[in-house]
């Protein structure tokens, strides 16, 4: 009976790990061996492993919103919507706020107070293409608006410092809660950050 029971224990973790084992679906990075460097050994540029995006990668809904068909996130259509630079806790508040008729929103959008936040910094990075540059938006994006100059998320390091992207050249930067940064809202499931 023991050794039945120690053969169960064996092969269920033989099981395991086998689940384990298989390949994560990750999206492509766009990265490519020559571009804009060459691309260190063992890098994404130079193994050019992944998923292959979304074709198309995002859809215009003509509403004032794009669908960003790898993530399944909705963004406003125009990443400067209202034009002003704001501090984080403006930022949260007037994404938090945003409704249908608002900020390039037509009417018929239909979203209500709540439906709006801010991205975090997986999810605004997700735009990145770090193969471009002013703006490092990823090749073929329908956005209007989108300033060289950084973006809020909501990932935030204690009650002083927010994250934020900047969308000239992709890289993400602690700041100051108390600087001022543009908004670009998102809606949909969050993707979850590590």
């Amino acid at each position: 009976m023991t050794k039945k029971i120690f053969m169960i224990m064996v092969l269920m973790l033989l099981a395991a790990n086998a689940v384990f084992a298989a390949d994560a679906e990750v999206a492509e990075t766009g990265q490519t061996p020559a571009a804009p460097i060459v691309a260190p050994a063992g890098s994404d540029g130079d193994l050019q492993k992944g998923v292959a995006l979304a074709n198309p990668r995002f859809t215009d809904l003509g509403d004032g919103t794009v669908r960003d068909n790898v993530t399944g996130l909705i963004w406003t259509a125009d990443a400067n919507c209202d034009g002003t630079q704001r501090t984080w806790a403006t930022a949260v508040a007037f994404a938090n706020t945003l409704n249908a008729g608002e900020c390039g929103l037509t009417v018929g959008e239909g979203s209500l107070e709540g439906d709006w936040r801010l991205p975090n910094r997986k999810e605004l990075r997700t735009l990145i293409d770090f193969s471009k540059f002013n703006p490092a938006v990823t090749t073929g994006h329908p956005f209007g608006g989108v300033q060289n100059s950084a973006y809020w998320t909501s990932s935030s390091s204690g009650t002083s410092n927010s994250w934020s992207v900047d969308m000239g050249t992709g890289i993400s930067s602690l700041k100051a809660v108390a600087t001022t940064y543009y908004v670009w809202p998102v809606k949909g499931k969050s993707v979850s950050e590590p």
